[in-house]
């Protein structure tokens, strides 16, 4: 480097091509390991440094992740989910040394209402003197929370929480921000794709979805790409629970009384566990298709005498039979050992905030290596984005507006034995490239179609 290039200008241009796409060192595992591990033995954390001892010019203190959630109500199953991965992930890392030696710290806060969440945050940054936040927080204090984040400069993985107005108005160039999680708008990409396939014949379709932003969202945006796929498929009736739902029987009776032919839910967290239920009761499963966008985030309380076999379930990123795991021996690995912690299988928001700190730890060491000094928040969140990291789901791109990106499984509910739970049907398992359901401006270029970027999902489906 010239002596008129300064270190942050030298990282602002360089830290893509620092971390680029080099997947073994840096990842958190090595490379070796990640592909095919001896039968037997777990995929290791790389000791960047020697245990117990710290690099020159790095910080004595330890990181701190602060995860903000739910943790109290119908939906604390997605806060044990964010904060379990965030530990599992941690205590992998310190295992093995740290972050250039600096170990790892979770915490924890609460969130609510906009309002409380927004507290949380600033919390966290300005009380806490968090290094790094995470957590899964629902469309509406996702929208709340960007403006802060971006302002008080501590880099956020979003689990799941990632509105189109978020994407395309609040923070359309994030920096601090990153979507560990599918963004909103793919899934009812996915939905309508799944409905024209396989129901061909399908003409009426209905909808119980949860009365807020990412509910309406998910029914606004299946139906429009229904209009675009399938013009003969009709909205006949749309429902609105509120979020939190207790009783959805007068829901489930009127799209009976309906008689569609599909009906779409986006239902997620205790709100589906609690639809499932009386869905079952009142043989909604039975009388029509029912196609679940996010039912499959209560994994672990979807026991089989609340789901039958037969529905089809969108499961986001991530799926814990997916990559199998004879072909992908670290998602093997990472099922099985996040099961004996847990005593549960890992929900998609697990292998989500996972990823995200082994990306983050990724970015620190890469950046460090280059310049020879501990990097500060903005040179991390440079050096994450245009990069990829190695997860239980496979190899994930991180674009340049911070949306990590991969294959997206869905299936078919069945009754497996050997689970407690209902899974999906091997038979039915499969997967849509994220090139079929994200906008081009979403994509990193390498994936983008001939029509360019920069415009609006709602334009992009017009287009097709």
């Amino acid at each position: 480097m010239s002596g008129k290039t300064s270190r942050r200008d030298f990282v602002k241009t360089a830290a893509a091509g620092i971390v680029g796409f080099g997947v073994g060192a840096g990842v958190g595992y090595g490379a070796s390991q990640m592909m095919a591990p001896p039968t037997g033995v777990a995929p290791t954390v790389t000791k960047t440094v020697e245990l117990g001892k710290t690099p020159r010019g790095v910080p004595k203190e330890p990181i701190k992740i602060g995860i903000v959630s739910w943790f109290t109500g119908p939906s604390t199953m997605v806060g044990e989910a964010c904060y379990g991965g965030a530990r599992f992930a941690a205590d992998e890392i310190n295992k093995a040394g740290g972050i250039l030696g600096r170990k790892i710290e979770v915490l924890k806060r609460d969130c609510g209402t906009p309002e409380v969440t927004v507290d949380a945050v600033r919390r966290f940054v300005l009380e806490d003197k968090v290094d790094l936040m995470g957590g899964d927080v629902g469309g509406s204090n996702c929208n709340a929370i960007v403006p802060h984040i971006e302002q008080l400069k501590v880099p956020f993985f979003f689990q799941c929480s990632t509105t189109v107005k978020e994407v395309e108005e609040l923070d359309p160039n994030p920096l601090y921000v990153f979507r560990t999680g599918e963004q909103n708008l793919a899934e009812p990409n996915v939905a309508a794709q799944l409905i024209v396939r396989e129901f061909p014949n399908a003409k009426r379709i209905a909808g119980i979805n949860p009365d807020y932003v990412y509910g309406r969202e998910a029914m606004m945006y299946t139906m429009k790409a229904l209009n675009k796929l399938a013009p003969h498929m009709e909205s006949v009736l749309e429902t609105w629970p509120p979020l939190g739902a207790t009783d959805f029987s007068s829901h489930i009776t009127a799209v009976l009384d309906a008689k569609p032919d599909v009906v779409i839910t986006a239902c997620w967290g205790g709100d589906f566990v609690t639809f499932a239920k009386q869905a079952t009761a009142y043989g909604l499963f039975q009388k029509t298709n029912v196609v679940s966008i996010l039912g499959s985030m209560a994994l672990n309380s979807l026991t089989k005498d609340i789901v039958p076999p037969g529905v089809w379930m969108l499961q986001r990123d991530y799926y814990f039979e997916a990559p199998p795991h004879n072909l992908y021996p670290l998602n093997k690995w990472f099922v099985e050992t996040y099961r004996k912690r847990e005593n549960k299988f890992p929900e998609f928001d697990v292998m989500q905030i996972f990823s995200g700190i082994f990306a983050y730890k990724q970015a620190v060491e890469r950046v460090y290596a280059a310049t020879g000094s501990y990097p500060e928040n903005e040179e991390i969140c440079r050096a994450i984005q245009n990069s990829q990291v190695v997860s239980p789901a496979g190899h994930r791109v991180i674009t340049s507006d911070g949306q990590f990106i991969n294959p997206l499984p869905y299936g078919k509910t069945w009754h497996d034995p050997k689970y407690p739970i209902a899974t999906i049907d091997p038979k039915t398992l499969g997967f849509i490239m994220p090139e079929y359901v994200y906008n081009p401006k979403s994509l990193p270029p390498v994936l983008q179609y001939p029509l360019g970027t920069g415009m609006k999902y709602s334009d992009w489906i017009a287009s097709w």
